[in-house]
């Protein structure tokens, strides 16, 4: 599931691959596509938004070259 916002620049603001096919390279086509995305649309940058718990997401983004630039508190997360 790949969930995509066009907020100042493209948001991904929710990426989710089934536990049974982890691994097998279907989180990075998804990220592909999201950043093709934001090239066509000419958006500049491409937002990630991801709770810190979620530790396998922040290892993928940061393994693809993804900079962390801040963290905040929002709906209580």
């Amino acid at each position: 599931m790949l969930v995509l916002i066009d907020e100042d620049g493209l948001l991904l603001n929710d990426i989710e691959v089934a536990e049974a096919p982890r691994g097998l390279g279907h989180g990075r086509a998804l990220l592909a596509f999201a950043e093709g995305e934001a090239q066509r649309g000419d958006c500049g940058r491409l937002w990630l938004y991801a709770d810190e718990e979620m530790v396998w997401n922040v290892a993928l983004y940061a393994r693809l070259g993804f900079v962390e630039t801040h963290r905040k508190r929002q709906a209580g997360f």
